[in-house]
């Protein structure tokens, strides 16, 4: 996802990894605007590798 321009802070509350630290305790944001975002971006990604032709068809 980082690939696709997706901010490092997204992914991580994506996959739901835990803060540590003074900033998680008052960043009460929920980040769905971000993370909706991302996920989008994804879902598209994943849509070109699937309906792109680039399989190299072998003669038997």
């Amino acid at each position: 996802m980082t690939a696709l321009g997706v901010p490092r802070l997204v992914v991580s509350k994506i996959l739901n990894h835990v803060e540590r630290g003074v900033t998680a305790i008052y960043d009460r944001h929920s980040y769905d605007p971000e993370k909706r975002d991302a996920l989008d971006r994804w879902a598209r990604k994943l849509r070109s590798l699937l309906t792109t032709d680039n399989v190299i068809r072998l003669r038997a």
